[in-house]
């Protein structure tokens, strides 16, 4: 690929750029199209008045003649309105490039809104700086519209996803003025920060911009297969799009041009060809690379003859005559300079040297106009400005050293003024901090003599209150020895019981730190002491389910009555004769701070006309006594074996609720 072919593909997305935007638009009827042409041409003019008054007439609502009637009436169109009618524009096949550039200028404000990027205005300005770009000869004039983009972008962070997107689309312009001055290794750098940019955020339109712009450096670079690599990805991924990227006609153009001069794809390029031709906006730029195409193949080849039927003539030198006339005056200077070139090129191939010549002259003619002063003093004015911009940078960055070491010096005074009075101060403090240890090693050492003196008087009541249990034992167990009623002697051992019951617990109180009685131990060490009253053949099975349940003494001393009451009435009257089964478990109840208690065995149970409220039974009773004092009750059920369940509440829970009903 030549240098011209080159500068071909650096401007071909200037024109197609508005690609993506239009297919979005709704587009007018062919009924009202000459209305709608009317409105559209008087609103580039600012004749606000005139478009409103067409616009009146119009009874459609559709979006976009309803969009016109908006943006003819002054202050009512939304940056979207106003995207649309640009994309629209930008589809027609003559230039309004300067028009529209007055047109935004004049009614496209920036937004006041600094919370949220507005990316409708950020597309707008978009379009807009690449209009002028594509007019080599307004280059500054872009640049300065680019500068104004920028600021906008930089009010908002950085990091969001749409502040990231605006400034890869802001980048763009950089990107075209560093391939213009040649500057391959400042464009390519852009071009691969922003393709990383985009890949994070998996964004792929900005992806396909980055690759597209990449590629034009790899040409340049002469890197032929990784220039078709890129371009043939870019390419594959727009057309999983539904909605195409702008860039799409700009990578299909690349991918004629490459294949066409790397030879052997005939078939593919002319249906890459005609895939661009068919793309609104991009049919007037294709001509040039139809004369492209046409100018690598020999004369018997078939596609030439497509290619004529296509554009209804019979031979290259009335396809080249006709390109010219649908060209002239419809594309900017610079596309229309390939076309002529292009055609020179093709007839030169087919012995048309006359006409090959006169084309090549008019080509020259274009280029001169294109590549004049102006455009030299444009490049020369964007080179100055980034001069400028860099001096500025340095001093700027000289002033911030210079306040910054000012503000050092001032710092290390301060913090050497801090660090005299922090010593000062803190030799004073040193010395009320050795007052106030010894003040603190005095009460430490007062605490610990109190806590060894309670440690001591806990001992001593601790073995008061087992003395006493033991004394109470003894003395029913005198008694037990004169009693000869059984009935008397029954009661006896009940009381023994219940009182070895209160002593277990007392027993696990005390060596429990946190006060607590676990509810597994305190079970099984009760039940040892209720097998060792009963002297039966066979000890039954006692499962006692697993719990982390641990209570204080006020609920501990009447549960363990209750297990105790229960259990003693299960080995008396509850096994099975063959096979004896015993069941103890403690469960979490549906309330906070309540708890249910299950005893079961396996034995024939009491009575069917049982009544539990009515029972004559001291154990029972107490049971129930002590429920209520749990603030709980006790349920009989009988299914195969008797089952107790009792349901109560642990001291936090029931204080809780007697506070409430004394409130």
């Amino acid at each position: 690929m030549n240098s011209c072919t080159s500068r071909t593909l650096v401007f071909f997305l200037l024109i197609t750029n508005g690609s993506l935007f239009a297919q979005l638009s709704t587009q007018p009827d062919s009924l009202s199209q000459s209305k709608i042409t009317t409105i559209e041409n008087h609103l580039l003019t600012n004749q606000f008045d005139s478009a409103l008054l067409i616009a009146s007439t119009i009874n459609e609502r559709k979006s976009y003649p309803a969009i016109l009637k908006r943006i003819s009436k002054t202050g009512t169109a939304s940056y979207a309105d106003y995207l649309t009618f640009i994309e629209t524009i930008n589809q027609r096949e003559t230039n309004h490039f300067r028009q529209l550039d007055n047109f935004i200028q004049s009614n496209v404000k920036t937004p006041d809104n600094t919370d949220d990027i507005n990316m409708d205005f950020v597309f707008i300005k978009w379009l807009q700086i690449r209009n002028l770009a594509n007019e080599l000869l307004v280059l500054d004039e872009a640049s300065i519209r680019n500068e104004a983009l920028n600021q906008y972008i930089s009010q908002f962070a950085p990091d969001e996803p749409h502040t990231k997107k605006a400034k890869i689309l802001a980048s763009t312009h950089e990107i075209i003025m560093a391939e213009i001055q040649g500057d391959i290794e400042v464009g390519k750098a852009i071009c691969l920060k922003n393709e990383e940019t985009a890949r994070a955020m998996n964004d792929t339109s900005m992806i396909i911009l980055s690759l597209y712009h990449v590629s034009d450096f790899l040409q340049r670079e002469g890197k032929l297969e990784e220039y078709i690599a890129v371009s043939e990805e870019a390419y594959e991924l727009d057309k999983l799009q539904a909605v195409k990227s702008p860039y799409y006609a700009g990578t299909l153009a690349h991918l004629i041009n490459v294949l066409a001069y790397k030879g052997g794809s005939d078939e593919k390029v002319i249906d890459l060809l005609d895939e661009m031709y068919d793309i609104p906006g991009a049919t007037t730029v294709s001509y040039n690379l139809y004369a492209q195409f046409l100018g690598t193949l020999p004369a018997n080849s078939p596609f030439k003859e497509m290619i004529y039927k296509k554009f209804e003539v019979n031979d290259l030198l009335e396809f080249c005559n006709k390109i010219d006339q649908l060209s002239k005056d419809k594309i900017n200077l610079n596309e229309y300079y390939h076309v002529l070139r292009e055609s020179a090129k093709a007839l030169a191939a087919e012995g048309f040297y006359k006409e090959a010549l006169n084309f090549q002259d008019q080509a020259v003619v274009v280029n001169k106009t294109v590549y004049s002063q102006e455009l030299s003093e444009n490049l020369a004015n964007y080179e100055t400005k980034l001069a400028v911009k860099e001096k500025e940078f340095d001093i700027a960055y000289e002033q911030e050293k210079s306040s910054l070491y000012l503000i050092i010096m001032s710092l290390t005074g301060f913090l050497l003024a801090i660090a005299i009075f922090g010593f000062v101060r803190s030799q004073k403090q040193a010395e009320n901090l050795k007052i106030k240890n010894e003040f603190i090693a005095q009460q430490r050492d007062a605490i610990i003599k109190r806590e060894a003196e309670k440690e001591l008087l806990l001992r001593e009541v601790n073995h008061r209150v087992k003395n006493n249990f033991q004394i109470i034992l003894s003395l029913l167990e005198i008694q037990a020895n004169d009693i000869q009623d059984p009935k008397a002697l029954a009661l006896t051992h009940e009381g023994k019981s219940r009182v070895k019951s209160m002593s277990l617990i007392h027993d696990s109180l005390y060596q429990n730190d946190d006060l607590n009685i676990p509810f597994d131990e305190y079970v099984k060490k009760l039940i040892a002491e209720i097998s060792n009253m009963f002297t039966i053949e066979e000890q039954p099975k006692v499962s006692i389910a697993p719990s982390t349940h641990s209570f204080d003494i006020d609920t501990a001393i009447p549960l363990g009555l209750i297990i105790n009451e229960l259990v003693t009435n299960a080995f008396k009257y509850g096994f099975d004769e063959t096979k004896k089964l015993l069941s103890i478990s403690v469960n979490q109840g549906k309330e906070t701070g309540s708890y249910e208690l299950k005893v079961t065995d396996n034995g024939k149970g009491i009575s069917t006309d049982f009544n539990l409220a009515a029972a004559k039974s001291t154990g029972l009773k107490l049971v129930q006594r002590l429920a209520k004092q749990l603030q709980g009750k006790i349920e009989y059920n009988y299914d195969s074996g008797c089952s107790f369940l009792v349901s109560f509440k642990d001291t936090k829970t029931r204080n809780i609720e007697n506070d409430i009903a004394m409130a």
